[in-house]
């Protein structure tokens, strides 16, 4: 009704105006159309583009993941057993070239957990070779990164074990600085995680053999460092008793015999400073 009014207001046929208001249909369809298919394709693009970065940073985790095992276990132990201080650090620079190059914020924890372990052991080779201040920088490096991983899993044992050997490595660079205080608090610290490591699983002869290396570490630290061989007595004491105490499980185990015998090596010590020759014989 509408549109006849119009027609004849405007001189114009209605079957004329009528095709007119169809073809201005046809344009606001074709135009909603055309709106929507740019939309599904951008949405499309957008999809594949987020599934492709999926897909590379899968990529990614995987390769850093598998090639940082193998820095941090393997090969770590492959250059020990060379000798080489230079081979050994030529892998260290290797190894953090390798992961300077990654994003570490789109790492997964035990590839951070691996990075932090190659931290170390480019720091046990740089104090080794005399550069004390590049050792304590990557050594506090690592204490970082297993700080933040131990906060995120505060009860996770191999997260505990980590920050634990942290604690032990800056602790001993404070140490071999000269700072004993600042030594000490890093060895109690290693002392205190080991200690939760054995309440966690009092059975493992693996968290046990931990709490006897932070004894006797703690020991040496008092008998060199602080002139207390009464303390360090009773360091040592506590080390040779966990290790004697493995040693029931393992009676056969080289290294456990070893542990010992340094046990022994230092209680004597530290009898002797403190004038108890007999017990020192």
């Amino acid at each position: 009704a509408l549109l006849k009014l119009v027609a004849v207001l405007a001189g114009v046929r209605l079957d004329e105006l009528l095709q007119r208001h169809h073809q201005r249909q046809m344009r606001q369809f074709a135009a909603v159309a055309v709106g929507s298919v740019a939309g599904i394709a951008v949405v499309a693009g957008l999809s594949v583009a987020a599934l492709n970065a999926r897909a590379d940073a899968a990529a990614q985790r995987a390769k850093a993941s598998g090639l940082g095992a193998f820095m941090a276990t393997d090969l770590r132990e492959g250059r020990r057993s060379a000798g080489r201080l230079d081979l050994r650090m030529a892998v260290d620079k290797a190894a953090l070239d390798y992961y300077r190059g990654q994003n570490l914020a789109r790492l997964p924890p035990e590839t951070l957990a691996q990075r932090a372990k190659v931290l170390q052991a480019a720091g046990e080779d740089n104090e080794k070779h005399g550069d004390l201040k590049t050792a304590q920088t990557q050594f506090e490096e690592a204490r970082r990164t297993t700080a933040a991983l131990l906060a995120a899993k505060p009860n996770d044992p191999q997260r505990i074990f980590d920050q634990a050997q942290s604690e032990y490595w800056v602790g001993f660079i404070h140490w071999r600085n000269g700072d004993g205080t600042t030594a000490k608090a890093g060895f109690e610290a290693y002392a205190r995680l080991a200690d939760r490591l054995v309440q966690i699983d009092p059975k493992s002869d693996a968290w046990q053999l931990e709490t006897a290396y932070a004894a006797n570490t703690l020991g040496v630290l008092a008998l060199r460092q602080a002139g207390r061989p009464a303390e360090a007595q009773a360091h040592f004491g506590k080390a040779l008793r966990t290790q004697q105490l493995i040693a029931r499980h393992k009676p056969g185990d080289a290294k456990v015999q070893r542990a010992i015998s340094n046990a022994l090596a230092w209680l004597a010590d530290s009898q002797r400073i403190n004038g108890d020759l007999p017990e020192a014989m």
